[in-house]
């Protein structure tokens, strides 16, 4: 009878391992931050529902300051808003949705695109390539976690942020979690 409680027990022990390893592995969609130069990974982060990424910066021209909001999903970002306390840095989108007031001055809420080619280009992206610099200040905030990326890309000055997938164990590794 005990070498059969001891054989049960390793089983279990095992089984439990194998289930711990399964989770460490499973892969989950994630936003990498990558220097564009270097190809160095910056940060990772783990896609929240429902959370939105946003880009804020100081407009280079104006010198007022802006915000760029995308939604996130496995298959990329996809633009869904821009905010100025500025109507000329909106103005400068020319986008063709309406300015409109907001809390922080104004917005342009983008249309989602629900057709073929004329509006493939407002479909989420896998990537997003990004200007960083002393100047624009341009910073990531997502899910509680905000990103100077003018600081962390500074000599390259160019960031892309990528949607892919990651294991767990990578995301737990970078504390990403």
């Amino acid at each position: 009878m005990e070498g059969l409680a001891r054989r049960g027990a390793t089983s279990l022990g095992l089984a439990l391992l194998l289930a711990v390893a399964i989770w460490a592995v499973w892969p989950q969609p994630t936003v990498r931050v990558v220097d564009a130069t270097t190809r160095a990974t910056l940060a990772r982060l783990p896609i929240h529902d429902g959370a939105p990424l946003r880009l804020a910066y100081v407009h280079s021209i104006y010198r007022q300051p802006g915000v760029e909001e995308f939604a996130v999903g496995a298959d990329g970002l996809a633009l869904a808003r821009i905010a100025s306390p500025s109507l000329a840095v909106l103005e400068y989108y020319a986008r063709p949705e309406p300015v409109a007031p907001a809390p922080e001055g104004y917005e342009i809420r983008i249309q989602p695109c629900d057709g073929p080619a004329p509006c493939a280009w407002q479909a989420a992206q896998p990537t997003l390539s990004v200007l960083v610099s002393a100047l624009g200040r341009r910073t990531l905030s997502y899910a509680g976690r905000e990103l100077p990326l003018y600081e962390l890309a500074a000599e390259s000055g160019h960031v892309t942020l990528q949607v892919g997938w990651a294991p767990r164990l990578v995301l737990l590794w970078t504390g990403a979690t």
